[in-house]
């Protein structure tokens, strides 16, 4: 029976990667200047957000490790979703909006609370690594 310490992390891994996947889905099939490698991030680090759901329960520090790199990877797509043209200015200042945005922010329930996700999950993550513990493993 897993430990209430790990299923905390697992939770917070899961909503990661339901909130990932649902904010790059309808933008999935964009390969722009600034979108392609920010959407081929974010599905990368769904695949890592899968990883450390599995490994938890027996490498909690493995998984929080690979759940902060994935947290880190998908951070920029939800900066872009939240402010697309300040984001474009700031690191691709010589590129091209394929459409034309509105300036500012753009506050959508989704990417806030991905962002949220996001810190949540990077606070467990730290938490794990640092942790002077020994682990708990469901083997053992």
């Amino acid at each position: 029976m897993p430990e209430i310490r790990q299923v905390w992390p697992v939770g917070t891994y899961l909503l990661c990667f339901l909130i990932t996947v649902h904010n790059i889905e309808p933008e999935g099939g964009e390969t722009g200047y600034v979108t392609g490698p920010l959407f081929s991030m974010a599905a990368n680090s769904v695949l890592l957000f899968l990883v450390a759901l599995v490994v938890t329960f027996w490498y909690p520090r493995v998984a929080a490790a690979v759940s902060l790199a994935a947290s880190m990877l998908c951070l920029p797509v939800h900066l872009y979703l939240l402010a697309p043209v300040p984001f474009v200015r700031v690191f691709a200042p010589n590129g091209e909006l394929s459409l034309r945005l509105n300036a500012g922010f753009h506050w959508d329930k989704w990417t806030l609370m991905g962002l949220l996700s996001l810190a949540v999950a990077a606070a467990f993550c730290v938490r794990w690594i640092v942790d002077r513990k020994p682990e708990k493993s469901l083997s053992a």
